[in-house]
């Protein structure tokens, strides 16, 4: 029985530029993304989406690039989704505004906006600096 030969493995030329992923080239075609934050089991943040959406449109301009490659760092998770310690933060600090507001356009929103079933995506202060929208 002949033993099957593997593909060699490709070089791969890390691109600058990012914090929260890797993102490389190989010159075979390939693009490969790695989500690089192994210590939160790869949970994305604004910053890591945003520089998803900068390697992605990279890759998609380039073209060389025929195949792109997403994974994630360690061993725990490929991605285990939004990481809850930003929200909880951005869920505090819109909580603060709305209490903080003494507005007329507020009046009966800072109770919910203090409730713990307070959705924090949907209170964000108005440009004039009223409570939640």
């Amino acid at each position: 029985m002949q033993k099957r030969q593997l593909p060699p493995v490709p070089a791969w030329n890390e691109v600058a530029g990012y914090t929260d992923i890797r993102y490389a080239k190989a010159d075979e075609g390939i693009a490969k993304i790695t989500i690089n934050r192994p210590e939160v089991r790869n949970a994305f943040r604004p910053e890591t989406v945003q520089e998803l959406e900068r390697a992605f449109a990279d890759a998609r301009d380039d073209e060389t690039i025929g195949v792109v490659i997403l994974t994630g760092a360690g061993r725990e998770a490929f991605c285990s989704g939004g990481d809850q310690r930003v929200r909880a933060r951005a869920a505090t600090s819109a909580a603060t505004a709305c209490r903080a507001s003494t507005s007329s356009t507020c009046s009966g929103r800072s109770a919910r906006c203090r409730s713990r079933w307070w959705r924090w995506s949907r209170a964000t202060p108005s440009a004039a600096g009223t409570c939640c929208t």
